[in-house]
């Protein structure tokens, strides 16, 4: 009996959210004593003991509240009345300063209701093995004795499916009856799910359109039906009742609605061809009968569900809740999201492309080999930092200084020629002389500007970027081979590299910032100014390089080849739009690829 005890009290507590402690307590001449909690093995704390014994004395609910604000909770006992006895007392702390609401507080009630109905069922039965009794305490007991019984071959069963038929099959041979049919309203239509056949039911063929009506009937006046009706009952309008037992040719009808939480969610119809008309007790049966394993049901339906009606269900089920008294701050949490979520689809926020950005300088040099020689001395390498004039490597020049002493030594001999000829007066020799002269004198200046250019210097101040020959000294060098590249240090630009799904948002003089690698904490900002109309893969995309003017272009620390990221303003969208726009881009590419 124990393990019976804490199984429903576990059930009673999943009824309301927010239970944290729940106890069952038995009333003794000598006080309560525990006979279960929930969770199991906690201490019950003198406070749900207070309120307990205060509901066993005054024979009603209570609820009563402890502490203030936030950190308060709410204490609610519900006494166990069986045969006009108190026994015991059913106690719940609820972590929330919240009342529950009605649906809540009723399905407590119902469940309480249906729990004495089952103790009072096992007291009678018990008491029929006994001793007989009178012929109107027995035939009491006897039917709580098959409401226990029935609601046990639900329970027993191990399945919805299995507990709704096997139900269905005891009541109507217990009842004699043709048929024994159950039926859930769900968004406002009563659907017939199982019936005492055990077959699967069609909605929509033989009854079932007669059945589900007969259905309604009972669940919109919240009211058993007991067709046709008793003699001196009050009028009633069971046009539905009627026509199924035309329809169906039958002699007897009976209706009684599943309630839980004050709320009629579905019915049982049983139908009988040949026999009496049920009875009051019949009907007395089945309402006791439907008040146990209403809950039992509707647990079992919800959980055998798909996940996605389950969902709308509960999410039908917090509309309606919020619809209700009580609930102050899950109104306002509901508000604030629901004001949240208007706000994403409304309102306009930056969009900014993010991609990868490496730096470049804003224009290059090539220093190309004047002419044929050989690599005499390197005297810097990519990255180092130089100045206009300096030195950046020589070419060997020994066989330049040979011919240059040679021909010195040709033109200063040509000149004696000269003068000579001059002192004598031989034009025709002044004339030769001259021009040999003159000839020897432009080959002289030719390999002093060879001389000159094997020094290669720097044309500008800036950074070397490419071209390591330190370990190429000594080797031959044709004219015009690369030897280095050079770029301004005061000038740099970055290329970004847009996503080819992402480029036709990206516009020139649109604006955007860019943080490098090698300084995080530092933000540049950066204007569009060319978009290369060709596509390029990187790292496996398909890119499109987007130039970009940075304003602060003149910091000495930075460096071309540098890499970081860059985020481009490209207008202003609601967040809802940013955040699906890829979704819904593949949606219409992946729609395109597979329908046309």
């Amino acid at each position: 009996m124990k393990q019976e005890f804490e199984a429903w009290l576990s059930r009673h507590c999943t009824l309301v959210d927010s239970v944290s402690l729940g106890a069952l307590l038995l009333a003794r001449p000598d006080g309560l004593h525990v006979l279960a909690t929930w969770p199991a093995g906690q201490m019950v704390p003198p406070a749900l003991v207070n309120v307990a014994a205060a509901a066993v004395a005054r024979q009603a609910p209570l609820l009563q509240a402890e502490g203030r604000g936030p950190a308060g909770r709410q204490l609610l006992a519900h006494p166990l009345v069986v045969a006009g006895q108190t026994i015991g007392v059913a106690v719940l702390a609820l972590a929330s300063p919240d009342l529950p609401d009605d649906a809540q507080q009723q399905a407590l009630a119902d469940s309480v209701a249906a729990f004495c109905a089952q103790l009072r069922a096992t007291t009678a039965a018990s008491a029929t093995q006994d001793t007989p009794a009178n012929p109107g305490q027995a035939a009491g007991n006897d039917g709580a004795t098959q409401v226990l019984r029935l609601a046990h071959a639900a329970f027993d069963a191990g399945s919805y499916h299995a507990g709704a038929v096997a139900l269905l099959t005891q009541l109507a041979a217990q009842l004699r009856c043709d048929r024994a049919s159950l039926g859930f309203r769900e968004r406002g239509a009563t659907r017939v799910e199982f019936d005492s056949d055990g077959a699967p039911v069609r909605a929509d063929r033989g009854s079932s359109p007669d059945i589900a009506a007969a259905m309604d009937e009972a669940i919109d006046d919240a009211q058993s039906v007991r067709f046709p009706p008793p003699e001196g009952s009050a009028p009633r309008i069971l046009a539905a009742h009627a026509r199924l037992a035309r329809t169906q040719g039958l002699a007897a009808l009976a209706t009684v609605p599943l309630v839980q939480g004050g709320q009629a969610l579905g019915a049982l119809v049983l139908e009988r061809s040949l026999g009496e008309a049920f009875t009051a007790t019949d009907l007395a049966l089945l309402e006791d009968l439907s008040r146990t394993v209403t809950p039992w049901l509707q647990s079992q339906r919800q959980a055998a569900l798909p996940w996605h009606r389950r969902l709308l269900g509960q999410a039908s089920q917090a509309r309606s809740a919020l619809g209700q008294r009580g609930h102050g701050r899950y109104k306002l949490a509901a508000l604030v999201v629901g004001l949240a979520l208007g706000a994403l689809a409304v309102v306009p926020v930056s969009h900014e492309l993010s991609a990868p950005a490496r730096l470049e300088g804003r224009s290059q040099r090539v220093l190309a080999a004047p002419g044929d020689g050989f690599l005499r001395q390197v005297l810097v390498r990519p990255g180092d930092t130089v100045k206009a004039g300096q030195l950046l490597l020589e070419f060997a020049g020994e066989e330049l200084q040979i011919e240059r002493t040679r021909l010195a030594a040709e033109v200063a001999g040509e000149e004696a020629n000269v003068g000579d000829a001059m002192a004598r007066q031989d034009r025709a020799k002044l004339a030769v002389s001259s021009a040999k002269l003159a000839e020897l004198q432009a080959e002289l200046a030719l390999a002093d500007q060879k001389l000159a250019r094997a020094r290669v210097t720097a044309p500008f101040d800036g950074v070397v970027i490419s071209g390591d020959l330190s370990q190429t000294l000594g080797a031959p060098v044709k004219r015009g081979d690369t030897l280095l590249t050079l770029a301004p240090a005061d000038g740099y630009r970055a290329l970004v590299e847009v996503d080819d799904a992402d480029i036709d948002l990206v516009r020139q003089g649109q604006s955007g910032s860019l943080v490098l690698a090698a300084q995080p904490n530092k933000v540049l900002p950066a204007t569009v100014t060319r978009i290369t109309p060709l596509a390029s893969l990187s790292e496996g995309r398909n890119v499109f390089e987007v130039e970009v003017r940075l304003a602060e272009a003149a910091d000495a620390e930075l460096r071309p080849g540098m890499r970081g990221v860059a985020r481009l303003k490209v207008g202003d969208r609601p967040l809802a739009v940013l955040w699906t726009r890829d979704a819904f881009a593949w949606l219409r590419l992946a729609s395109w690829r597979w329908i046309g």
